[in-house]
């Protein structure tokens, strides 16, 4: 029996003490709402955007570009100045969406021109673009507008969170969706393969046209992806709040809601810390795997190895979250992995001495694979908590406005963003690292021990700073345990409560 006929068996009840128990009755059941083409979407999309990853884009401009490591931290810290003024404008006009086609779901589709105009810019400079200058005038305005297209496009990813009101059934599609993701790396993995050694098969050809036409080629796709995407799913999950109440909340109240609840402050003060991994360790991957061990392609190993503990694990990521909580899970994840990076970091990159690389690298892939181990859990724990999060708001205020919420997160995402990514350009400037190139200007390997030292910092103490302090932060996240479950069921009754409501 559908959940909007028993609805109407409730408001048909004479004796109307008896609804709020049916309502509690009701609030317990865990009915399937996702059909097999939504699922399939949502895998499609998930495995496209991972395998469009390209590279690093600090290692792309830095190396073929040739811009310098301080023009990059300005180019950071200018665009993200810039999108701490357009998120809050973009959050509110994704709130005030409502369409036939749902409250996000338009936001899959309608950004796509300005993304593909970015996503040319990134790798290609334009006819006439050749001083310094007039390369980073493109690169900014490029940033520009890729900051413009992920403002609005960012709606699109809320939809998870509310095409099923049924938590078991959301936190399994994110754990296939997150076990799709891993074999999405493949390609990119591969990738670093390709630009090492055709090169050399086919003097003449550059890298950062590999590069290039793999990043259109995957553009294409995931366009066509997000059209089916949008065309195959729908939203469920119908908020305490109306759409005119929604609406009603300004800019200022939403932010205020968003600012004062703690799991909400407690993940961007981690983001801050998770910052130092995601821009500083993330951009050093390429830099590390070309300069400290001699190929590209020796990351390729490294990856197959380290996401091998993914596939072990995240099937039984649901009845783990179930058992244990995702709160708990992730703050050991973030612990192990801190205790990892630095006993790495402490043994060095080439153990076995410089003359065997071979093992050297056998060695860095096997501590990365251990490191990993609990990666896959905390990617879907953080999955979990960003939408305990956006109900613990709309349970405290009675309104989502994810849009707004989403776009503050985003806000101070991108704050931290701009402060690691100014960090991530000067420590490169602060080493003095300069690409160097053969007579076709593909890359070739650094040798000088500082910045070699440098970069083997970036790639494993800075990560394991970042973890430990991630980690200590949610231990104050407060959504988890008992408190959590008394709060959804309470949700779940006020949720239902208001569609009788609008029944009547």
């Amino acid at each position: 029996m559908s959940i909007e006929t028993k609805a109407e068996d409730i408001t048909k009840t004479e004796n109307a003490e008896e609804k709020p128990e049916q309502i509690r009755q009701m609030a317990k059941e865990n009915r399937r709402y996702l059909k097999s083409k939504e699922v399939v979407a949502y895998l499609i999309s998930e495995f496209v955007t991972g395998s469009s990853t390209v590279v690093n884009m600090q290692f792309f401009w830095m190396n073929f570009f040739n811009i310098t490591g301080a023009q990059y931290a300005k180019l950071t810290l200018f665009t993200s100045i810039y999108d701490a003024l357009d998120d809050p404008i973009s959050g509110y006009i994704i709130d005030k969406t409502w369409t036939r086609w749902g409250h996000f779901r338009p936001y899959l589709v309608v950004m796509l021109p300005l993304a593909m105009i970015s996503t040319f810019m990134s790798y290609t400079l334009l006819p006439g673009i050749a001083s310094p200058t007039q390369i980073m005038v493109q690169l900014y305005i490029t940033s520009m507008l890729g900051g413009l297209a992920n403002s609005f496009s960012s709606a699109g990813n809320l939809m998870i969170y509310f095409i099923t009101p049924n938590q078991n059934e959301r936190n399994t599609l994110m754990t296939v969706q997150h076990f799709i993701s891993f074999f999405s790396g493949w390609l990119p993995s591969i990738l670093s393969v390709v630009v090492t050694y055709l090169p050399r098969m086919y003097p003449g050809l550059l890298m950062q046209n590999i590069y290039r036409y793999y990043a259109y080629v995957f553009f294409v796709i995931g366009a066509t992806a997000s059209f089916y995407k949008f065309k195959n799913t729908r939203e469920r999950v119908v908020p305490i709040a109306s759409s005119d109440d929604m609406k009603d909340a300004s800019i200022i109240d939403s932010i205020k809601f968003a600012v004062t609840t703690r799991p909400f402050l407690v993940a961007n003060i981690s983001a801050l810390f998770g910052g130092l991994q995601g821009n500083l360790r993330n951009s050093s991957e390429s830099f590390f795997w070309l300069n400290n061990t001699g190929s590209l392609a020796n990351g390729f190993l490294a990856g197959l190895l380290t996401g091998l503990p993914k596939y072990f694990i995240t099937p039984f990521m649901p009845r783990i979250i179930k058992r244990f909580g995702e709160r708990n899970i992730f703050i050991a994840g973030h612990f192990w992995g801190a205790a990892c990076f630095a006993i790495m970091w402490i043994i060095g990159y080439n153990p076995f001495g410089k003359d065997k690389m071979a093992l050297n690298v056998v060695y860095l892939a096997l501590a990365l694979m251990i490191m990993q181990i609990p990666n896959a859990s905390n990617a879907i724990a953080s999955k979990v908590m960003a939408a305990d999060t956006f109900d613990y708001i709309e349970w405290k205020h009675g309104v989502r406005n994810e849009g707004l919420v989403s776009a503050a997160n985003n806000w101070f995402g991108k704050l931290n963003g701009s402060l690691q990514g100014f960090i991530a350009g000067m420590a490169y400037q602060f080493i003095n690292f300069v690409p160097l190139k053969d007579n076709y200007g593909n890359l070739i390997a650094q040798t000088d021990p500082r910045i070699l030292s440098g970069i083997w910092f970036i790639f494993a103490m800075v990560p394991a700073i970042s973890k430990l302090l991630v980690g200590i932060t949610y231990m104050f996240y407060n959504v988890h345990g008992e408190f959590k479950e008394k709060m959804m069921e309470d949700l779940a009754q006020r949720r239902l409560q208001k569609r009788l409501e609008k029944a009547d």
